[in-house]
């Protein structure tokens, strides 16, 4: 079961990225092109544009994702 992290900017989310790394758990990283996080590292991402927000839903969906999480 995959997990998806929408990343504001902030401290928030290189937090929990490095929470969930430390657990195991590799995030699928998604981040609204505007508005990109301040989160590195090799993981798999995914940039977006508010207006298309129902497509990433939809590919995140094909890669498995059930579970999402938002932070920043």
């Amino acid at each position: 079961m995959g997990l998806a992290l929408i990343a504001g900017q902030g401290g928030v989310p290189p937090h929990l990225v490095r929470v969930l790394l430390a657990r195991g758990e590799v995030p699928v990283l998604c981040e609204v092109e505007q508005f990109p996080s301040q989160v590195t590292g090799d993981m798999p991402r995914l940039g977006f544009r508010l207006e298309t927000f129902g497509s990433l839903l939809a590919e995140l969906r094909a890669r498995g994702v059930m579970r999402l999480c938002m932070a920043g």
